[in-house]
């Protein structure tokens, strides 16, 4: 009677973990992921539009309607600048972003729905570099030719999710809006990109 007992707890503890695993942990996939980005560019204060993110990523199913969501991104952009002075002066700059992102994601609509609308919110780290590229100019000019940083930010974040049983990929577009954080002031960042997920078995 006694073992049967022991037996008895065993199996409920076991299933009672199993079964909190398979809740917490329901699904796993990586990714890649292409848009544009939206900034200014901290070293000259220019806005630069349309530059050209690729990516990947890691999703991590936490919940039915919570996932987590890990990317890393690259964009770099070329440009013209005038920096006025004595007289007014064209450089050659060379902008270059790489973004680290750790993303909650809350799908708004029911759990087994193919198509999943969500909204999220998450924290970011940024490496962010400015090359300024001049020559034969008799002053100094007001510009860091090699501007380099590391900078902390947030973010919030919407896209669709379409998810289809039984197939091993979803699709996603994605919407995000962030704010860096710089010595000399905040810098806000929009995106617009679209990824396709690799869903592990």
């Amino acid at each position: 009677m006694r073992k049967t007992k022991c037996c008895a707890v065993a199996l409920a503890v076991i299933l009672l973990l199993s079964s909190g695993t398979a809740y917490a942990l329901t699904g796993l996939g990586f990714g890649l992921r292409v848009g544009t980005l939206s900034l200014d560019d901290p070293n000259t204060d220019e806005k630069i539009d349309g530059m050209t993110l690729i990516g990947g990523h890691l999703k991590i199913g936490t919940l039915p309607i919570i996932d987590l969501d890990a990317s890393a991104e690259y964009a770099q952009k070329k440009y013209d600048f005038s920096i006025p002075g004595v007289q007014v002066v064209e450089a050659d700059v060379t902008f270059r972003i790489v973004s680290l992102y750790g993303s909650a994601k809350y799908n708004i609509s029911p759990p087994l729905s193919p198509i999943k609308p969500y909204v999220g919110a998450g924290l970011g780290m940024h490496f962010v570099s400015s090359s300024v590229s001049i020559t034969g100019v008799p002053y100094e000019i007001p510009l860091d030719t090699d501007y380099s940083e590391t900078q902390t930010g947030a973010h919030a974040l919407g896209g669709l999710l379409v998810s289809l049983p039984l197939f091993p990929f979803e699709f996603f577009a994605e919407g995000r809006y962030g704010v860096i954080f710089a010595e000399g002031g905040s810098t806000k960042s929009t995106s617009l990109y679209a990824g396709v997920t690799f869903k592990l078995p």
